[in-house]
């Protein structure tokens, strides 16, 4: 052996110790960085998470804004119906109310057309008995009685007319 080898052999055994100490400081430091990726990669997945709820979040959000508007203009259409409605229903009260007074009005006119009626019908009564001298004559005798002297009248009437005209042609003949 020379000089040299025993100096190139501790130079070699440094050496190797230095690569082992390295080694195991590369190891030391491999281990302490994959306990340091674990909580970025962790922290990675809990940031992508957060990114897709709040993506979820805003979804639905803008689905719930969506119907908002929806019920919104669903309401204001509601509200002109209503008001449309109201409308109609204060016209129909006025009609009804119109209708009302004049079905009063026809009413009270049935009413004295019936009033004239019953007392016509008494005066015609006591006529008759006074007539005929029988008591209260049934409807039927009344309207017989009432057609005789209509007939009666026409029959003057038509005398009349042929008395007038028989003065005329002598007043004139």
């Amino acid at each position: 052996m020379t000089v040299t080898e025993p100096g190139q052999i501790a130079l070699l055994k440094e050496s190797q110790q230095f690569l082992e100490e390295m080694r195991e400081t590369v190891f030391v430091e491999d281990n302490a960085s994959q306990q340091e990726a674990k909580p970025q990669c962790v922290h990675l997945e809990v940031t992508e998470k957060i990114k897709e709820d709040l993506n979820s979040t805003l979804t639905a959000k803008q689905n719930l804004e969506k119907e908002i508007r929806s019920l919104q203009e669903r309401l204001v259409v509601s509200q002109r119906a209503w008001e449309a409605l109201q409308e109609e229903l204060s016209y129909l009260k006025r009609c009804s109310s119109k209708q009302e007074e004049i079905l009063k009005s026809c009413i009270e006119e049935a009413r004295a057309g019936k009033n004239l009626h019953d007392a016509f019908k008494e005066k015609i009564i006591t006529l008759l008995q006074s007539k005929c001298n029988t008591v209260s004559p049934s409807d039927e005798v009344i309207v017989e009685t009432i057609r005789e002297m209509c007939q009666a009248e026409e029959s003057n009437k038509t005398v009349c007319e042929h008395l007038l005209l028989s003065i005329i042609s002598i007043q004139h003949g």
